[in-house]
């Protein structure tokens, strides 16, 4: 992407034959855009350079006008008016979820998000993080985006591997973004799985034929069970207790004494186990639609079937 200094500034050329200048953010980086594209997928610029408005009068390619919009996000803009004027050689891939929910605040301000679906839901949904303090600002911009695939995904994701508060995740981007009951409903889906992975280990770990006195190795076993207690449950993600469950359940154990039932019911344990957490990893993240809507459960609208 070019840039040139104009007015003792450098300026982005996004389109070097542009009529218009937008001078953003407080630092006042210029880019050079073409007001009609702006107009083309944005209500908010199409009045700003529509016939009533100074923006709009005398615009020309020769002579760009300089447009002030000292309180947005630079970056999120240049990559807004990257992707709307097809220089996608200029679009990072993929960009940084900040980067991303600022691209997604500033097409809700300037209305614009639905020239950005195809790019956003690309964002969106082309991701490998951990980290799920990002998470959180990729759920936001979900929702900003209104996709309801990647906004299932993303909360998800966050369900079962987030440890702690999801207040950690609220900061001054997401508070003003999204509803704050959005963490609120992750709290309570996660509380839920909690309860049902707790029964689950219960009925795995306190079956009466699991349990032989005089045999070491289910007493070893039990030992190991207990650190899923659901004490110990609550303050530990959901997929890193079911790794210790299942790492406990398919434990051999070193030693029998003759009266050993682990031996003959070590599979039963296994299946049961097993049963009960595939039923809890096909329990789905959020569904946008009815957060919107504030419902509990789907109905033949949502368009995550759930």
């Amino acid at each position: 992407m070019e840039k040139h200094d104009e007015s003792s500034n450098s300026v982005t050329d996004i389109a070097a034959d542009g009529d218009v200048i937008l001078v953003v953010g407080p630092e006042r980086k210029k880019l050079r855009v073409h007001s009609l594209i702006l107009k083309n997928v944005s209500t908010a610029f199409n009045a700003m350079f529509g016939p009533h408005f100074k923006e709009g009068q005398g615009l020309s390619g020769a002579y760009p006008k300089e447009i002030p919009l000292p309180k947005d996000s630079a970056a999120a803009l240049e990559l807004i008016c990257c992707v709307i004027h097809s220089r996608n050689d200029a679009v990072p891939d993929p960009p940084l979820p900040s980067e991303v929910l600022q691209v997604a605040i500033a097409a809700d301000k300037y209305d614009c998000a639905v020239g950005l679906k195809f790019a956003g839901e690309s964002w969106l949904t082309y991701y490998d993080i951990k980290n799920t303090v990002e998470l959180g600002r990729l759920m936001a911009a979900a929702y900003i985006f209104d996709s309801a695939h990647a906004f299932w995904k993303i909360t998800l994701e966050l369900i079962f591997h987030h440890e702690g508060s999801y207040l950690q995740l609220v900061d001054e981007d997401t508070r003003h973004a999204i509803p704050l009951t959005i963490f609120c409903l992750l709290e309570e889906r996660r509380s839920m799985i909690r309860t049902e992975l707790g029964q689950i280990l219960l009925e795995v770990s306190a079956s009466p034929e699991h349990i032989d006195k005089s045999c070491n190795c289910t007493i070893l076993q039990a030992f190991s069970w207990m650190e899923l207690w659901p004490a110990e449950i609550a303050n530990m993600s959901i997929s890193s207790a079911i790794k210790k469950a299942e790492a406990v359940s398919s434990s051999v154990p070193n030693q029998h004494s003759t009266s050993c039932y682990l031996r003959y019911n070590d599979n039963r344990q296994k299946e049961g186990l097993a049963h009960g957490m595939d039923i809890i990893k096909n329990r789905g993240g959020l569904c946008l639609d009815c957060v919107r809507m504030g419902r509990n459960a789907g109905t033949k609208e949502c368009r995550i079937k759930h």
